[in-house]
């Protein structure tokens, strides 16, 4: 069980980062993420990130960029007003998007300061067609269980196990919080 607040200390700094989330696959992205931000800029911010359970105001399986970017802003937003202190809100959310017909899997990140969004978009994969035909109906782990693949339950996702391990919805994840990150330390090129 994870517990209410996560923490996870990646310097000496007493800048706070809350997720949005307590999904074990997002928090690993973080933990990825920081690592690797941290140990590119050893003289950079760190930040001790915690975890708390957040709504992300749209619906169950987000079906565009923009309303699954949303879900991620408003995920970055409560994050933040649910700890005194905390410098960024965090917020993660999934969506699926059509393009020439075929479905995408994707994830938007929003980092709040209590001011500005910085969003960050993943790489996409595109669905199975036999996941993209049934997923609305079942849910998108039911329509891959069907499919023979099984949803790893530690949060690796079916991107883990389509790609041997190569792959995984944290390191999507991971990704697309780092797209987010640049904007927030480069913040004199992105106002």
């Amino acid at each position: 069980a994870i517990d209410h607040y996560l923490k996870l200390t990646m310097a000496d700094s007493k800048k706070i980062a809350v997720l949005g989330s307590m999904n074990p696959g997002k928090l690993q992205a973080c933990q990825m993420c920081f690592a690797e931000w941290l140990a590119a800029q050893p003289s950079g911010v760190g930040y001790e990130v915690t975890a708390a359970h957040t709504e992300s105001g749209v619906s169950e399986q987000p079906m565009t960029i923009e309303e699954t970017t949303q879900g991620a802003k408003n995920r970055a937003e409560r994050a933040l007003k649910s700890k005194d202190g905390a410098s960024i809100g965090i917020g993660m959310e999934s969506g699926v998007f059509v393009l020439e017909g075929r479905y995408f899997d994707f994830c938007a990140v929003s980092v709040f300061d209590g001011s500005r969004h910085c969003i960050g978009i993943s790489s996409m994969f595109a669905l199975p067609p036999v996941v993209a035909a049934t997923f609305q109906e079942k849910g998108y782990n039911q329509a891959f269980k069907d499919a023979g693949v099984e949803p790893d339950e530690n949060g690796a996702g079916v991107l883990a196990q389509m790609s041997a391990g190569a792959l995984s919805r944290p390191k999507q994840m991971k990704e697309s919080l780092m797209m987010a990150l640049l904007q927030l330390h480069n913040s004199s090129l992105y106002s």
